[in-house]
C-alpha cells in the first residue's frame, strides 16, 4: 500500500529537494503504523493523497493516532502544543510564521477539530510546499 500520510508535516522535514531528515522518515514511519493501527481503509488513504480530508470517524482516528505520535498532543489541555509543534517542525520556515499558520488552524476548532486543523494546515504555505515536493511519489 502506498503511504502518503501527513504530507504537510513531512515536507517540513525537507531543506531540499534531494535531502530528507531522519525525521522525515520517522514521520513516514509514524503515519505507517496509524494507518495499520486504526485500520484506515484505502479509500480514506486516497483522500489523504489529495489534501481533501473527510471529516470522518476513521479519518478522524488517524489523525489523533498520527497526533500522538509525533508528540504534539497536550493532553492536559487537550489541543495541539503550539511550542512543540513551532520547536519540531520549523525548519527553514520562520517559527512565528508557523506559529501563526497553527494558531490560525487551532481557531477553527470544533467538536471535532482535528480533521479541520489538518485541511488548514493543507491549504497553508506548509502544505503549499508538500503538494509541490519532488518526494511525493514516495508516499
Amino acid at each position: 500500500m502506498k503511504n502518503s500520510l501527513a504530507l504537510i508535516l513531512i515536507a517540513l522535514t525537507y531543506v531540499s529537494g534531494s535531502f530528507r531528515s531522519n525525521l522525515a522518515q520517522n514521520i513516514l514511519d509514524d503515519g505507517k503504523k496509524c494507518i495499520l493501527e486504526t485500520n484506515l481503509a484505502d479509500n480514506f488513504v486516497e483522500m489523504i493523497q489529495k489534501f481533501k480530508f473527510e471529516d470522518e470517524e476513521p479519518i478522524r482516528d488517524y489523525f489523533q493516532c498520527f497526533t500522538d505520535k509525533l508528540d504534539i498532543w497536550n493532553k492536559e489541555e487537550k489541543t495541539i502544543d503550539i511550542d512543540n509543534f513551532v520547536q519540531k517542525y520549523a525548519f527553514d520556515f520562520k517559527k512565528q510564521d508557523v506559529r501563526e499558520i497553527v494558531n490560525n488552524c487551532l481557531d477553527q476548532q470544533i467538536p471535532k477539530w482535528i480533521v479541520p486543523f489538518y485541511q488548514c494546515l493543507a491549504d497553508s504555505k506548509l502544505g503549499s510546499r508538500v503538494k509541490h515536493a519532488q518526494f511525493m511519489d514516495e508516499l
